[in-house]
C-alpha cells in the first residue's frame, strides 16, 4: 500500500492532549524516557526463558510539587489522584532524589528476543540468554543471582532485510521496523496480506492431525 501520513509519535505528543488523550509523559508532559531490562523467568535449570521488560523513569515529587497546573499529559496529575485515593494503583511510579534518574517504573510491557532482534543488535549464549549488549553484561543477571539485567543499550541491527525495493543505501531489518512503527495503517495492509496467504495455503484437511493434548493436565 501507499505510505500514509500516520506517525508513531502521535503516541507521545505532550504538545496537544486532545491527540493523545490516554498518554502519560513526564512531569512537563513531554515524553518519559524508558528502557529495555531482560527478565529472567527462572522457569529452566539455566534461568531461562528471557522477556524484555520495558520500564520507565519515575514521576519526581519534588518537581510535582512546583507546578500549579500540571500539563494534561503530566505524570503529576497521578500523583494528585494518588494523594486522594488511598487504594490508587498508580504509587509505585513515585520517586525523590537519585532514584528518579533510574528506569524503575515496570509499563507491563515485555517482548520477546525474537520480537526485539528486528530492532536491536544482539547475540544469544548456547541456552539462549541475549548477550552482547551494555546491561547484558552484569554478572550476578549471568550467574542468575537476580532476576532483571542492568539497563540494556544495544545498538541497532542494521542487517540487510532483503527486501523489495530497495532504496539507496539498502533496506535493514531495523529500517522495516521503523517503517511500520511510523505507519501503522501499512502495516495493517500489509499483515493483512500475509495472513490471506497464509490463510490459502490450500491444506488439505485430510492431511492435518488431531495434536495431542496430555500438556493441558501437566503442573508445576
Amino acid at each position: 500500500g501507499d505510505p500514509t501520513n500516520s506517525r508513531s509519535c502521535i503516541f507521545v505528543n505532550g504538545s496537544d492532549s486532545s491527540l493523545t488523550p490516554g498518554f502519560i509523559g513526564d512531569e512537563n508532559g513531554k515524553a518519559i524516557s524508558v528502557k529495555f531490562k531482560v527478565k529472567s523467568e527462572n522457569m529452566t535449570e539455566n534461568g531461562g526463558p528471557w522477556n524484555w521488560n520495558l520500564f520507565s523513569k519515575g514521576c519526581n515529587r519534588v518537581i510535582c510539587d512546583t507546578i500549579s497546573d500540571p500539563h494534561p499529559h503530566s505524570c503529576c496529575r497521578l500523583l494528585q489522584y494518588c494523594d486522594d485515593n488511598p487504594d490508587c494503583p498508580f504509587k509505585d511510579i513515585e520517586c525523590t532524589g537519585d532514584e528518579c534518574n533510574e528506569h524503575t517504573v515496570f509499563l507491563n510491557i515485555n517482548m520477546l528476543s525474537v520480537d526485539m532482534g528486528l530492532v536491536f543488535n544482539f547475540t544469544r549464549n548456547a541456552d539462549g540468554r541475549p548477550q552482547g549488549c551494555k546491561g547484558l553484561d552484569d554478572p550476578d543477571w549471568n550467574n542468575n543471582l537476580k532476576a532483571l539485567s542492568g539497563e540494556v543499550e544495544c545498538g541497532t541491527n542494521d542487517d540487510p532485510s532483503y527486501m523489495e525495493p530497495a532504496p539507496p543505501g539498502g533496506r535493514t531489518y531495523f529500517l522495516e521496523y521503523e517503517f511500520y512503527a511510523n505507519n501503522p495503517r501499512n502495516w495493517v495492509v500489509t499483515f493483512r496480506r500475509a495472513f490471506d496467504i497464509m490463510l490459502e495455503n490450500k491444506v488439505d484437511p485430510a492431511d492435518l492431525v488431531t495434536a495431542n493434548d496430555c500438556w493441558l493436565y501437566d503442573t508445576c
